[in-house]
């Protein structure tokens, strides 16, 4: 059954509008339908290392037929084939980024995943792309629309 997702999208290395690119062309490749993406806003970088990049940043929604680990396994699999290497440096500097924000109105609490993304209503660069494209989606547990979240934390 397909289901309603969104996705943030993150870069503060290379070419960055290049590694959106790619994300959207292999996220529909592997079954993502629909998928319409926000405009790309540049933000400073957030609880990262000192020397970090601008980041460019959007959001993006689409419908998937998938399992919720599923969807994130693919999201890693995409940053790793765009050159994202981990080295256990919290918000070190890469060049893509993807974050599964929502899935339907559905919750979980994973070791690997949490859905809604914990820390999305306190990123105005985050909700601002998110809201352009989907305004009145209700947050599972905040009880509130991005839109009115957008609006708390301008």
């Amino acid at each position: 059954m397909m289901k309603k997702v969104a996705l943030a999208l993150g870069s503060n290395m290379g070419e960055r509008e290049v590694y959106f690119d790619y994300a959207l062309k292999r996220l529909v490749e592997e079954g993502l339908e629909n998928l319409r993406m926000a405009q790309i806003v540049e933000s400073d970088p957030m609880y990262c290392p000192e020397g970090s990049g601008l980041y460019l940043n959007s959001a993006l929604i689409a419908d998937w037929d998938g399992e919720a680990l599923d969807l994130l396994q693919l999201c890693l699999k995409i940053e790793k084939e765009a050159g994202r290497e981990r080295s256990g440096i919290i918000n070190e500097s890469r060049y893509l980024d993807l974050d599964v924000l929502l899935i339907a109105e559905d919750t979980y609490d994973l070791p690997d995943l949490i859905v809604p993304h914990p820390r999305m209503l306190e990123r105005d660069f985050v909700l601002g792309p998110l809201a352009e494209l989907a305004s009145e989606w209700l947050i599972p547990g905040a009880n509130k629309t991005v839109g009115q979240c957008l609006a708390e934390i301008r």
